[in-house]
């Protein structure tokens, strides 16, 4: 019979440790958020791609009006009214929120 390479272990001889506790998001960054020259930078990346005027357009709709990337990609042209120049977007927790465009 060939010797196996597991053996039991008494649970004494495990060390309960605690792991250690998360850093806070502000002791890793001073903050959560683009600055405006942060975000033409990124514009001005986006555009050296195949689609980049449709790309950077989506990173400026979404820095100014605080859009998410699933709602960003869910903007459909029924929620946009260009005589008025807004637009209307749904969050979970909101039913409509009425957007400048």
């Amino acid at each position: 019979m060939t010797k196996s390479n597991l053996r039991l272990v008494s649970p004494h001889a495990v060390i309960g440790t605690v792991p250690p506790r998360r850093v806070p998001n502000a002791e890793l960054r001073t903050r959560e958020y683009l600055t405006e020259p942060e975000v033409e930078r990124l514009m001005k990346a986006a555009k050296a791609n195949r689609q980049g005027h449709r790309d950077a357009t989506m990173i400026l709709i979404a820095f100014r009006h605080g859009l998410r990337a699933a709602e960003l990609v869910d903007l459909r042209w029924d929620q946009i009214d260009l005589g008025r120049n807004a637009g209307t977007r749904s969050r979970l927790a909101l039913a409509c929120q009425l957007i400048e465009v």
